[in-house]
């Protein structure tokens, strides 16, 4: 990579990151303490002062129930997956919320489906 590019590619990456920590709730402070740096590493790595190692990226993304994909700096429209980002990490939360509430967004997502069906 030519390294304007590349300087580009770690501060959109940086960006990234950013957006979807504060989309989670969770702080600098609170991100680094679960992957394992301090928040000023975190802080270089949001504004792209620092690269990121893959094993700490991997990390980040669990950390945030995302895809690493997901914090790259991809166009949009070069992605192809399922259900968008936030979606998908809150489907992901179903998994730990007692069954009959499990139950019950299940029925509600069947409703949706369902209802979306006889619109077409």
């Amino acid at each position: 990579m030519v390294p304007h590019k590349t300087n580009k590619f770690f501060f959109e990456l940086g960006e990234n990151l950013a957006a979807i920590r504060t989309e989670a709730g969770l702080t600098q402070g609170q991100l680094a303490s679960l992957i394992g740096v301090n928040q000023p590493v975190l802080a270089s790595y949001e504004i792209g002062r620092r690269r990121i190692p893959i094993p700490v990226l991997i990390k980040i993304a669990e950390a945030l129930n995302t895809y690493v994909e997901d914090i790259l700096p991809i166009k949009k429209s070069q992605k192809k997956r399922g259900p968008k980002p936030k979606i998908d990490r809150e489907l992901e939360k179903v998994k730990f919320l007692p069954d009959d509430q499990q139950k019950a967004i299940l029925n509600l997502i069947k409703t949706f489906s369902k209802s979306n069906r006889k619109a077409s």
